[in-house]
């Protein structure tokens, strides 16, 4: 029976991280942008519209917004939460322990993450936010920075790309005269 029940919350879990990109692209999608975060024509009609017009824009309101970025959120930490569970289940298994404990690593690890992931909060403003690609970049490397057997051969390079990237954003506006 463990194993199914294993097999369940594997399943549920890795639904949720579906349901959260299906969501970011549902939204995006709906808000005129392409996986980039680009507006489309009318996205680009509207930024030409006179702000102070009377329109309803649901992004404005805290409601929806806050589910956007739970749902950015999900679509990008969960992925990194995978193998500490899965690691965490293979301790469980070992030591004849219960699931109760599985969930107290998700409220813990999500502490941590707070702590931890603010840096990728801003890079998620300075990359663009609803840019699916930089969400998607940005969630295959903490994904891969939480495997222990190449994190050591991930990290350190992309720190340096990371370092590099920041310099050529920052210098291009003195290239390019401004």
């Amino acid at each position: 029976m463990a194993p199914v029940i294993s097999s369940a919350l594997w399943l549920g879990f890795f639904g949720l991280i579906f349901a959260a990109w299906v969501m970011m692209y549902v939204m995006s999608t709906g808000m005129g942008l392409d996986l980039l975060g680009r507006p489309d024509a009318m996205g680009q009609m509207m930024r030409g519209m006179d702000p102070r017009m009377d329109t309803y824009m649901p992004m404005a309101s805290f409601g929806p917004l806050a589910v956007m970025w739970a749902a950015m959120m999900a679509a990008m930490m969960l992925p990194t939460m995978i193998p500490t569970l899965r690691s965490y289940e293979d301790l469980m298994i070992s030591a004849n322990g219960t699931r109760a404990g599985w969930f107290g690593v998700l409220l813990s690890l999500g502490t941590f993450c707070v702590a931890c992931c603010w840096g990728f909060v801003a890079l998620g403003f300075s990359g663009g936010v609803m840019n699916l690609a930089w969400i998607g970049l940005a969630t295959l490397f903490l994904v891969l920075e939480r495997l222990p057997q190449i994190v050591h051969k991930v990290t350190e390079p992309m720190g340096v790309l990371l370092i590099l990237g920041a310099c050529v954003v920052a210098g291009l506006p003195l290239y390019s005269g401004g």
